[in-house]
């Protein structure tokens, strides 16, 4: 028996609520599900059980009003998950990965919330520009771990020492809530280099 899909759900947009406002997600393009992927496919590997690496198929609920769904989520309380499917927890590490059409105020606000969660650690990805900056939550707020750009094989051939400062360059980054955890960025973003669009 062949299954049939509805287009219509195919391609509702993602929607996510702050406060009681909807906002609805535009679909990523495809250098978006690529970065995605790579960061899940290295975190899956190394962050060790009973944690999870989830993509984007759940939704972190703050209360009845405040629900996001973001790229990367790593759980490893699996008692949080309500009946909706939701998880109503603080995760360990949350990434996201933002696209040009993503709001400034969309990414304080989210920034806001995972620190006013006490989420222990988050990731702000901007693929358009390589920035890579870690947060981690100390004494009640976020602080900076990691702020970087990740520059292509090309772009880092064409700097010069002075450009890059090169003895601060270090695309290596210490998960803060998994100190035994280490990630290469290059590793993520060098493969997503080769896609355009």
């Amino acid at each position: 028996m062949q299954d049939t899909y509805s287009l219509e759900i195919l391609s509702k947009p993602r929607e996510e609520l702050f406060d009681g406002r909807v906002q609805f997600q535009i679909l990523p393009r495809p250098r978006h599900g690529v970065l995605m992927l790579e960061f899940y496919n290295i975190l899956r590997s190394k962050i060790p059980a009973p944690y999870k690496v989830f993509t984007d198929c759940i939704k972190i609920e703050k209360n009845e009003a405040t629900r996001v769904q973001p790229d990367l989520t790593v759980i490893g309380d699996f008692t949080k998950f309500n009946r909706a499917g939701n998880y109503a927890g603080v995760p360990q590490l949350v990434v996201e990965i933002w696209c040009p059409s993503n709001r400034r105020d969309e990414r304080r606000e989210k920034l806001a919330l995972y620190e006013a969660m006490g989420v222990p650690e988050f990731w702000s990805i901007d693929y358009n520009t390589g920035g890579f900056v870690q947060y981690y939550y100390k004494d009640g707020k976020y602080a900076i771990g990691k702020d970087i750009i990740v520059y292509n094989q090309h772009e880092y051939s064409s700097l010069s020492e002075l450009d890059l400062g090169l003895d601060d360059y270090n695309t290596m980054v210490r998960l803060k809530c998994f100190p035994n955890v280490e990630v290469n960025l290059l590793d993520c973003f060098v493969p997503m280099h080769n896609f355009v669009f």
